[in-house]
């Protein structure tokens, strides 16, 4: 009795918390930053991939990456800037819902 009060209750939560995310995604889809906020992010990415950048240098500085990984991995941060820029500061990757993450190379 238990279990089928407890299974009851996840079903009905899943319900309850899914179908809000999927509106709410479908509803984000359809936003357009104005030149100022795409600004004001394009600044802020800006920072933060710089910061990513002098972290990668430490790590070949100490031994934990070789340089051509530090290079992989920032060409890799700055092909995910050209898509947010191409997009105009709107993530658009895919979601993956369940699905097993994948490295990227």
């Amino acid at each position: 009795m238990v279990r089928m009060i407890l299974a009851a209750a996840v079903f009905t939560s899943a319900i309850l918390f899914t179908a809000p995310l999927q509106a709410a995604e479908e509803q984000e889809s359809n936003v357009a930053l104005t030149e100022k906020q795409q600004s004001e992010l394009s600044g802020m990415y800006d920072e933060v991939f710089e910061t990513k950048k002098e972290i990668m240098e430490k790590y070949v500085e100490y031994g934990v990456y070789s340089q051509e990984k530090a290079e992989k991995m920032n060409k890799y941060m700055e092909k995910h800037h050209q898509q947010l820029e191409d997009n105009n500061f709107i993530p658009t990757w895919p979601h993956h819902h369940g699905k097993k993450a994948h490295h990227h190379e």
